[in-house]
């Protein structure tokens, strides 16, 4: 009796092992389409932390579109990249579809979505759903491609998700659209859409980092109803109308350390803004508009400008860099210049200014008219050269403590104070040193020995007595590299250099390399220390 049932567990356990292999072949991975014909049934079948790998193709049809995660915290993610896993939606369906209060812990990595709406009825005034919709859900999705789907890219009503690493690009309406929603977007390209890049409404707060936002039918980011969205570390250029336009009391803004260039119409509107609008640590440049205020125009708004640089716009009437309407506005710490017919214009209230320097002159608190001495205006560079007044002049105690560097990335502050405009002058510096070895108990220079700067490659040689000098160099973490013939190489690691300063290193003592000496190398009968001693006196020329 006990062989039969232990005959029988052992029967049972081959043919589970055998027939269900697929099930428990990885207890945490799924393979689609190894393990399950379609991404929805490897979801289905997946549990709680598990990961779901798609192989490259092209997936459509039922189950590879409106994909819904089930309110399961798993990672979907494709094994080779966007541009080889495509959901195609056939014009039909969603991409994916998160509504289960899916938290940052559903993760959608690396598919390219294309072709997505759910407007089957055709009602062309709503904001179809598009590539992926999520409703009270707050899903992360990384490295993916919304491309070619009818209405916005992405669509989020009362969400939190976080977008990261996304191109969103050639939708027929917008890129994204929120309402109620406090999502993060980062590094992501969303260009080329038919109408605005970014719409929110509804009282939305989005945080937007180091996105460009790019040639888009209208604008780059349109916002309204009370909403606030933050924008750091982008670029919104080349957009068909605005860069940024708030309508319908849109609520307020902060945008730190941005470009808004060269939008067909104005970098920015600003139309009943209620709330406070920070325009701090930006360029804004290259718009040209028949009427008020190229750069910006706002109308019953607050506007607050701080180390901003606000050049190359041009109206034909009125202020080419700011006009204002019944809105309190403050400049400091900013250069307005060359934004012809003159810098500002204003109705009602008269813009107070500190610290900062207007083309023709202004009324204010330490205003200046004196050229900022770009470092080459007609080729777009604003960066201040060294004659520069703007240099150390600025009152640092306007700009936010954690707003450590310029538009372009450089150290705030890089001499005795803070500079005004958007960039901050790069003070250079210099790594000097000697090199030398020992020669019969003395020590003697060693020349001609080439020193290379790590990362930047740059090199030099050391002179007759040994001494060498690296100039121009920027605040940064520095190795340095010694080599000379005979000698076994150097590298010098974590030189601090700071800005203004020379950094002086102590004397490096180079060593006869190991395999010197050991054969006759300059035909003097002579090897072994001998040898060394007779290279290193020619080397030094004693």
């Amino acid at each position: 009796m006990k062989i039969e049932k232990y005959f029988f567990f052992c029967l049972s356990y081959l043919l589970v092992t055998v027939y269900c292999y697929p099930l428990f072949a990885n207890e945490f991975n799924i393979f689609i389409p190894d393990d399950y014909q379609t991404i929805q049934e490897g979801i289905d079948a997946s549990s709680n932390n598990m990961t779901i790998t798609v192989r490259s193709g092209t997936y459509k049809g039922s189950g590879n579109t409106d994909i819904d995660f089930k309110g399961k915290n798993i990672i979907l993610i494709s094994e080779n990249g966007a541009e080889n896993t495509i959901i195609d939606c056939e014009g039909y369906n969603r991409g994916f579809y998160f509504q289960n209060n899916e938290t940052d812990l559903s993760v959608l990595i690396g598919f390219k979505i294309i072709n997505g709406t759910s407007d089957k009825g055709g009602n062309s005034d709503r904001p179809q759903y598009g590539g992926i919709f999520c409703s009270n859900s707050s899903p992360k999705i990384k490295n993916c491609i919304i491309e070619n789907c009818y209405g916005p890219g992405i669509n989020l009503h009362e969400s939190s998700a976080v977008i990261e690493n996304c191109q969103i690009i050639n939708n027929s309406k917008y890129g994204i659209y929120f309402q109620y929603s406090y999502p993060k977007l980062i590094g992501c390209n969303i260009s080329n859409n038919k109408i605005d890049g970014i719409l929110m409404s509804e009282g939305s707060e989005p945080n937007i980092s180091k996105c460009t936002i790019n040639n888009n039918e209208r604008n780059g980011v349109i916002y309204d109803r009370k909403s606030i969205p933050t924008i750091d570390r982008s670029v919104i250029t080349g957009n068909h109308e605005n860069g940024i336009y708030c309508f319908t009391g849109g609520g307020g803004l902060i945008i730190t350390s941005s470009i808004i260039s060269n939008n067909f119409y104005r970098g920015f509107v600003l139309d009943y803004a209620w709330y406070h609008t920070y325009v701090v640590n930006c360029l804004i440049t290259g718009h040209s508009y028949s009427s008020k205020g190229a750069a910006i125009l706002a109308n019953k708004s607050d506007l607050h400008i701080i180390n901003c640089t606000i050049t190359k716009n041009s109206t034909t009437e009125y202020g080419g860099a700011l006009h204002v309407i019944s809105s309190p506005t403050d400049i400091i710490n900013s250069i307005l210049w060359e934004n012809p017919p003159y810098e500002i214009s204003y109705k009602t209230d008269k813009p107070y200014i500190k610290n900062s320097v207007i083309q023709g002159g202004y009324d204010g608190t330490n205003v200046i008219s004196t050229n900022p001495q770009f470092e080459n205006f007609e080729n777009n560079n604003f960066s201040l050269q060294s004659i520069s007044p703007c240099i150390d002049t600025a009152d640092s105690s306007y700009l936010a403590s954690d707003i450590l560097f310029d538009v372009v990335g450089n150290i705030r502050i890089q001499g005795e104070s803070l500079d005004i405009g958007a960039f901050e002058y790069i003070v250079k510096s210099a790594i000097v040193g000697n090199i030398n070895t020992l020669v019969t108990g003395e020590k003697q220079p060693i020349v001609n020995a080439k020193i290379t700067l790590i990362p930047n490659n740059i090199f030099t040689y050391s002179d007759n007595d040994g001494n060498f000098v690296i100039n121009e160099i920027i605040e940064g973490n520095y190795s340095i590299k010694i080599e000379k013939q005979f000698f076994s190489p150097i590298l010098i690691e974590d030189i601090f250099v700071k800005p203004g300063e020379l950094t002086n290193l102590d004397a490096v003592e180079l060593i006869i390399d190991n395999d010197v000496g050991i054969f006759d190398i300059n035909n003097d009968n002579k090897t072994g220390i001998e040898e060394a001693i007779s290279i290193l006196q020619t080397i030094s020329g004693m």
